[in-house]
């Protein structure tokens, strides 16, 4: 058996995630925090004559949480546009984390279809002289591993 060095597990904090709105890739927020994630869909079924229940999994739904900064007023436009009769704002998120050491153990994670709950353009707080972190869940329509 090999042994598992910690230096080759990636941590949370080694990596990046991209932003693409309407096919330009803008640097509309940093991306703080991410975490996608595939909720499933299953039926529960108990047949009859069985005191044991059944289990199947029957579809996924996509989702996520998000924490970012805004560093540029790209994605509260893209919004503004939207709201004035234009299209909806075409998200999608791509993210990876590495060790370093070698490209073996990276995990790149693309998000298509990207739709947030909310979108908060910005904070103000006179307690906090602290970078504005804005946070948001989101869904998305397919992911892929990269």
């Amino acid at each position: 058996m090999n042994k598992e060095n910690l230096q080759d597990i990636p941590s949370g904090h080694d990596g990046k995630a991209y932003f693409t709105l309407d096919g330009d890739r803008l640097e509309a927020f940093r991306i703080a925090k991410i975490e996608g994630r595939v909720e499933t869909t299953k039926e529960d079924k108990m047949f009859l004559g069985s005191r044991t229940q059944q289990h199947a999994v029957r579809g996924m739904n996509i989702t996520g949480d998000l924490s970012y900064y805004n560093v540029s007023n790209a994605f509260a436009k893209a919004w503004r546009n939207y709201k004035n009769g234009g299209d909806v704002p075409d998200i999608e998120l791509q993210y990876y984390s590495d060790a370093g050491t070698d490209n073996s153990n990276r995990v790149e994670v693309q998000m298509t279809g990207v739709i947030p709950d909310k979108i908060s353009f910005g904070i103000l707080d006179d307690s906090s002289t602290d970078a504005q972190k804005l946070d948001c869940t989101y869904t998305a329509n397919d992911f892929d591993v990269l």
